[in-house]
């Protein structure tokens, strides 16, 4: 009789490493679960801009949103989401991981005007194709646009102007100045300052090569330049983002140009 009895110790021990199993299985799937909720949580809370972005993917697919084809255009509409998007995102980033984030911070922000930059070139080309389309033939039939409809001024109730967000602009001049090593001043306006000044601190006028106003435009630019970054960090010490001319008034008083 001795071998039933160990058939059925051993069919109680097979159930009990199975029961075993499914239960490390369950405590496996609630801990799973329970680490997805925080997460959604977390996003939640911690994450403004990844919640938008999914509300924003509900809300294409609920309206049988199609993404763009290749050689299809954004519109206007869309280059302002997705650099605001970017920039909403790079706040968030240096808030939340500080130096961590900080590349991809950057990257957003790149991106976010390479679209932007983008965005105008493909408008530029297609304005100068437009051009050359009225231009070449005066005589055939042109056809009728549809009238665009007038968009509400900012103090009517119409609707709401979309502006891109405060520093846009800044840093694409900052990145188009960047650029290129070409002086900024225009070339006449500076050469008729020249010879305003020495005539009236000489008393007659010279004649001036280009070589000489290109020389003088060059330091003249590079001491300002140079002023501003000083009078720059002088605002930045002062804990503002705003430069005055208190400012550069303090840089030349440190530098000594002007005394007294």
């Amino acid at each position: 009789m001795l071998f039933p009895t160990v058939f059925v110790m051993h069919q109680e021990r097979e159930e009990a490493k199975k029961r075993a199993e499914a239960e490390k299985e369950r405590k496996r799937v609630e801990k799973e679960a329970a680490r997805k909720k925080r997460k959604s949580l977390y996003l939640e809370k911690m994450d403004p801009v990844r919640t938008l972005e999914m509300q924003r993917k509900k809300r294409r697919d609920r309206e049988n949103y199609k993404p763009l084809k290749p050689g299809q255009e954004y519109s206007d509409t869309d280059t302002e989401e997705i650099i605001e998007w970017a920039f909403a995102r790079r706040d968030y980033l240096i808030k939340s991981k500080g130096k961590a984030g900080l590349k991809e911070a950057k990257e957003l922000e790149r991106r976010a005007l390479l679209h932007l930059e983008w965005k105008e070139r493909r408008v530029e080309r297609r304005g100068k194709k437009e051009k050359k389309t009225r231009g070449a033939g005066e005589d055939r039939v042109r056809k009728k646009k549809p009238a665009k409809k007038s968009r509400p001024s900012g103090g009517t109730d119409g609707g709401k102007k979309r502006r891109f967000r405060p520093g846009t602009k800044a840093l694409k001049e900052i990145r188009q100045f960047q650029r290129t090593t070409e002086l900024l001043v225009p070339k006449a306006p500076f050469a008729r300052v020249v010879r305003e000044i020495q005539l009236l601190f000489v008393g007659e006028e010279w004649r001036w090569s280009r070589e000489a106003l290109i020389a003088l435009q060059t330091a003249a630019e590079a001491y300002l330049v140079g002023l501003f970054e000083d009078a720059m960090l002088v605002a930045i010490h002062a804990k503002r983002v705003t430069l005055m001319a208190k400012d550069i008034r303090l840089v030349r008083r440190i530098r000594g140009d002007v005394f007294g």
